[in-house]
């Protein structure tokens, strides 16, 4: 199942500071060019890093799809927009910036 545009809508104004980019049917959430976190099946998972596991407390850690790293599955805190955008920035301080994109080449 994938999720759904009103489910999307609702993390993207809860959550202040992301961007939602359609994925392979689903969503990823970003911060800037850093990916933070996929919405998959009407739910939302973050990347587990440090900070986001000491600030999360007890989280389930689960793949959102098949043969994907595990997640924190975020469920009781979707209601809470200042909380996870205070999570979710703190997730896109700890992760590397993105490798530059290489240039495509002209078609012949």
């Amino acid at each position: 199942m994938a999720t759904d545009k009103d489910f999307a809508d609702h993390v993207a104004g809860l959550v202040s500071g992301i961007s939602l980019r359609r994925m392979f049917g689903e969503y990823g959430v970003f911060v800037g060019e850093k990916m933070v976190g996929v919405l998959c099946d009407n739910q939302m998972f973050l990347k587990p890093t440090p900070g986001a596991l000491a600030a999360l407390g007890d989280v389930e850690l689960v793949s959102p799809f098949p043969r994907a790293k595990p997640y924190a599955l975020i469920d009781d805190m979707l209601e809470d927009g200042t909380a996870l955008s205070l999570i979710v920035a703190g997730i896109a301080g700890e992760l590397a910036e993105p490798k530059p994109k290489k240039p495509r080449k002209a078609k012949a």
